[in-house]
């Protein structure tokens, strides 16, 4: 049996932060705690905060004091005080850079001098951070996968979370969130993750744990709610509800109902299937460097619609599956979390987040 530093000098309390992902949407804020018990971990906390229209649209915060109330309601009913904070795509750039051999002893300075190319930005209007890809190559350089924030975008996020009391530790978009929570760590090949929530749909490419791209389409469950709402002549909540019981049913009373939905979803297939394809073929024609697809990841609440799965396998070679946000969590053997599985495909970027804290926590202990 295996024992860590931590075990007979554990970190002091009043050290530990603890590891919580909240993850920031149009429409709500979800929060995730993962507890540690020794070298696992449990799930602690879980929410799903809802947000009014208009607070945040396509990822820009439109205002900051209604956030930083909502913020302060979410921490007075679940109180926390350090978070890691993802947020929605639309907002953030994603840039692949091949720095110089001779710029490799200071990546960071090669980044700033190529990025203004890339990123309708100025560098000092940036935040950015980045990973770097496979093995740097003496004569064609360092590849680093850069993110790109707005600096102005990330001061009103963390103007909202500090009037709330919260101190936001670091920040991601949810593509590079939910890969951290669904892609296992053992898995180094190239897996696509679609995250079909309930404004919008991101779908992202992953290959040897980082996102090397994304993209959002403007298709969620809750269009597909309105679009039977609308036709079907019935509320909102009646629509949901039909939604949920039949999805993609295919049973001769449930024509109408899949020949209303029909539409959107194959929206949403050929969206997904246009970067599939566009992978594929760079595969093809770069085999050396490009790895093929092995697997579609489905995550977010969208991904619980009936049939679903069984609708989109039908255009893939690869296998088309729900995926698993626990993936990563080193959980006790055996353990349940107190959270459906149909859940927790709803809180995927949350996870990656909080994960994200408790690594970087395993870092400050091994330091100190």
């Amino acid at each position: 049996m295996a024992f860590s530093f931590t075990d007979f000098f554990p970190v002091p309390r009043r050290l530990e932060m603890p590891a919580v992902g909240v993850d920031i949407s149009d429409d709500a804020i979800k929060l995730v705690e993962l507890v540690r018990h020794g070298t696992t971990l449990h799930l602690g906390r879980f929410v799903s905060f809802p947000l009014a229209r208009g607070i945040i649209e396509k990822g820009a915060l439109v205002q900051v004091d209604a956030l930083t109330e909502a913020l302060r309601e979410l921490n007075r009913q679940y109180p926390f005080s350090y978070a890691h904070v993802s947020f929605p795509e639309e907002q953030g750039y994603l840039v692949r850079l091949v720095i110089p051999s001779q710029a490799s002893d200071n990546l960071r300075a090669g980044i700033e001098l190529q990025i203004e190319e890339h990123v309708p930005l100025r560098p000092e209007e940036i935040i950015f951070d980045y990973e770097v890809v496979g093995v740097p190559d003496p004569q064609k350089g360092t590849e680093v996968s850069v993110s790109v924030l707005p600096q102005a975008l990330v001061d009103s996020y963390v103007s909202a979370f500090s009037a709330a009391g919260i101190e936001p530790l670091a920040f991601n978009v949810e593509s590079q969130a939910s890969a951290r929570a669904t892609v296992p760590h053992e898995e180094n090949g190239t897996f696509m993750v679609v995250d079909f929530g309930s404004s919008r749909t991101v779908i992202s490419i992953v290959s040897q744990h980082t996102v090397w791209f994304s993209s959002t389409a403007l298709i969620g469950s809750t269009h597909l709610t309105d679009v039977l709402s609308k036709e079907m002549k019935i509320t909102f909540e009646e629509a949901e509800r039909e939604k949920i019981l039949h999805g993609l049913s295919r049973e001769f009373a449930q024509q109408e109902m899949f020949s209303l939905l029909a539409p959107s979803i194959s929206a949403l297939r050929d969206e997904i299937n246009k970067h599939y394809y566009y992978w594929q073929s760079r595969k093809e024609q770069k085999p050396a460097v490009v790895r093929p697809i092995e697997a579609v990841y489905f995550t977010g609440g969208g991904a619980n619609l009936r049939g679903l799965i069984d609708y989109l396998s039908y255009d893939f070679e690869v296998p088309v599956v729900h995926a698993n946000v626990w993936n990563n969590v080193p959980f006790p053997t055996h353990y349940v979390p107190p959270m459906t599985f149909q859940e927790s495909l709803g809180y995927a970027p949350a996870v990656g987040m909080a994960l994200f804290g408790y690594n970087d926590f395993l870092q400050r202990t091994i330091v100190l």
